[in-house]
């Protein structure tokens, strides 16, 4: 009987064994699965991460080809902007050149302006010493008596007067008309 005995519990450990086997192989079967969906989630994981990253490094280059775009026209509008102040600088100095040369043309133009009206008032004064030491009018009386009577001028010039002043009888003179010219 020993040896059925131990038979027997040969069996039994071979079975406990064979148990303990299966059961080991279900588990590595469940781990198996475990381990393969744990690894399928890491590498949808990991490539939701690398299309992350593809799509962050996508806008990070847009972005720094923005950033260079940007950098370029705005050493553009500073080469610009130098370039205007420049020009606003060359005209503000040419403006002010033009400015100084219309100050002094017009300078000159007050003072041939002012030399015009001391020349007019001059020739005025001519005019009028030789209307007064020339220019005599002779009136003819009835008995043939001359009155010698001098011209008054304006002393704009712009009309002569001949304000002649006497007391005679208007019937009884006559105007020399080589001296005036009838209205």
């Amino acid at each position: 009987m020993t040896e059925n005995n131990n038979l027997q519990e040969l069996n039994n450990i071979r079975e406990y064994y064979q148990t303990l086997y299966n059961l080991q192989y279900e588990q590595l079967i469940i781990l198996h699965k475990e381990n393969y969906q744990l690894r399928l989630k890491i590498n949808q994981n990991k490539q939701r991460k690398l299309i992350k990253i593809k799509a962050y490094e996508d806008k990070l280059e847009k972005l720094q080809i923005l950033a260079n775009d940007a950098s370029i026209r705005l050493n553009e509008g500073s080469e610009l902007i130098r370039k205007l102040q420049k020009h606003l600088k060359i005209s503000q100095e040419k403006l002010s050149d033009k400015t100084k040369e219309l100050l002094t043309k017009n300078e000159t133009l007050h003072k041939y302006q002012s030399h015009i009206i001391h020349l007019n008032d001059r020739i005025k004064q001519l005019i009028d010493e030789y209307t007064t030491k020339n220019l005599q009018v002779s009136f003819n009386l009835n008995d043939n008596q001359k009155i010698d009577v001098a011209i008054q001028t304006s002393p704009t010039l712009s009309i002569q007067r001949r304000c002649v002043r006497f007391n005679l009888d208007k019937e009884n003179y006559s105007i020399d008309s080589k001296y005036f010219q009838s209205k």
